[in-house]
């Protein structure tokens, strides 16, 4: 149960109550403001039906990942080519608005940091993310223009197509019957 005057969070009695279900770790930072509210909003994710199952099939089940994920997207100087593949995939569930999940995931996501840190941060984060993912699909596209690029063009080399000697009966024209002369 909560101390006196600590705000009370149903969302993490739920995941602390079932043993089946692993915690996500708080604090992999000593001390963090951006540890404490990835956690917090990780088992607020987890206590969602849809988006559960959906980050639970995303991340193998893992999710002291998708918390490590959402903290490489939430922080402040992130790059794109960092990213893990896990965290790259949140980003676009939270920017692209595609399918059920992903119309779903951003408001989920960006209310819940508004009602934990306040709209001014929300408002901070949700700009931060959207330049992140931008910046990731810039590259994403170069890179696919470069690997896209077509190789040089060469003469093709002369070369004799080995004929079977017996090719020569197919190529003629058969009876009605079907039987060669």
């Amino acid at each position: 149960m909560p101390e006196a005057g600590a705000p009370y969070n149903m969302y993490l009695e739920y995941i602390f109550k079932d043993p089946s279900m692993s915690a996500p770790f708080a604090n992999s930072a000593a001390g963090g403001a951006l540890p404490r509210l990835a956690f917090e909003i990780t088992a607020q994710l987890r206590a969602d039906g849809h988006l559960c199952n959906v980050l639970t099939h995303v991340s193998s089940g893992d999710w002291r990942a998708v918390e490590q994920a959402m903290i490489a997207v939430l922080k402040p100087r992130a790059r794109p080519e960092t990213l893990s593949k896990l965290a790259g995939n949140l980003l676009e569930l939270l920017c692209d608005d595609r399918g059920v999940a992903g119309r779903a995931m951003r408001p989920f996501v960006f209310q819940a940091i508004g009602r934990i840190t306040g709209s001014a941060e929300m408002t901070r984060h949700e700009a931060r993310v959207r330049r992140l993912r931008r910046r990731m699909s810039v590259e994403s596209h170069a890179g696919l223009a470069a690997a896209a690029a077509p190789a040089p063009i060469r003469a093709p080399a002369a070369r004799r197509i080995p004929v079977h000697p017996l090719s020569s009966i197919a190529a003629q024209p058969r009876p009605a019957n079907g039987v060669h002369p």
